[in-house]
């Protein structure tokens, strides 16, 4: 009799692995079966996400820092963070901190940043975070005189 062998193969994707199973069963001969088993497991990597934080309202002059703390890979490997200016006049990031990168708001007017994530292979789509830069309201001075002694209040 000859040697007849079949083989199967099954996969599938759980959790973001890749399983494969092979089942191999030979006939050797009319009373003789071997059946043989094989299965693997691969884990596939998934693209971290960004969270470039909440939209925030500043005051002019204000030190702002941003929040990308929210950002994370499914798969738990290290990710870098990678911010990028993408509207408002020009700014110079401090980026000592690429998880919360800080500017100084000069000047009025709304800015815009985009933060990406990477992973050692894949990277997230960009997440934006906006900053509302706003001019404060002028102080107003009161002040009262009786005489010859002058008493000035600031209000806001």
């Amino acid at each position: 009799m000859k040697r007849i062998e079949l083989i199967l193969a099954t996969w599938g994707q759980a959790k973001g692995a890749i399983a494969m199973n092979i089942f191999k069963i030979s006939f050797i001969s009319a009373l003789s079966l071997m059946v043989s088993f094989c299965a693997s497991t691969a884990q596939a990597n998934i693209a971290p996400l960004a969270d470039a934080g909440p939209d925030q309202t500043v005051l002019e002059n204000s030190w702002v820092t941003l929040d990308g703390s929210g950002s994370f890979d499914p798969d738990a490997d290290a990710i870098t963070h990678s911010w990028t200016q993408t509207s408002g006049d020009s700014i110079t990031l401090d980026l000592s901190d690429p998880i919360y990168p800080s500017f100084t708001a000069a000047l009025a007017g709304d800015y815009s940043f985009e933060l990406v994530v990477s992973d050692d292979s894949l990277s997230s789509p960009a997440d934006e975070v906006r900053v509302t830069v706003e001019i404060p309201e002028p102080a107003t001075l009161v002040m009262l005189t009786l005489g010859g002694l002058s008493l000035i209040r600031r209000r806001k």
